[in-house]
């Protein structure tokens, strides 16, 4: 049988642990042995709920007008210093963010994620 995709998202890692976590509920013979191994990876990494880190993505995109998948790597990351946010923000080369961008971020980062370090 072949699968055909017929749309995709991005989602952030705590969307994919509550994902996998359904899944892990509903089998009965369990998951596959890589969906295992993603679901430990998630249960370590993903550090907001998926409610949550959905809202940061939304606002993130709304407030901050930068693209969806952009938005999935901070809110995964959650960058506590304005140099790291530099760095993600950087993986789109052909996109120069000011400082009034990198600002907004960090404030919207801020009321989703726990800051630890100020700059």
């Amino acid at each position: 049988m072949t699968r055909k995709i017929l749309s995709s998202k991005s989602i952030t890692w705590s969307e994919a642990k509550e994902i996998l976590q359904k899944r892990k509920q509903e089998s009965s013979g369990g998951i596959l042995v890589t969906q295992e191994r993603a679901w430990e990876y998630l249960k370590t990494f993903a550090v907001l709920d998926a409610e949550t880190a959905r809202k940061l993505v939304n606002e993130l995109v709304n407030e901050a007008s930068i693209d969806e998948d952009l938005a999935v790597v901070v809110a995964n990351m959650c960058p506590s210093t304005k140099g790291e946010i530099r760095s993600i923000l950087e993986m789109k080369k052909e996109i120069q963010y000011n400082e009034e961008v990198v600002n907004k971020i960090k404030s919207i980062v801020d009321k989703y994620c726990q800051p630890t370090i100020e700059e």
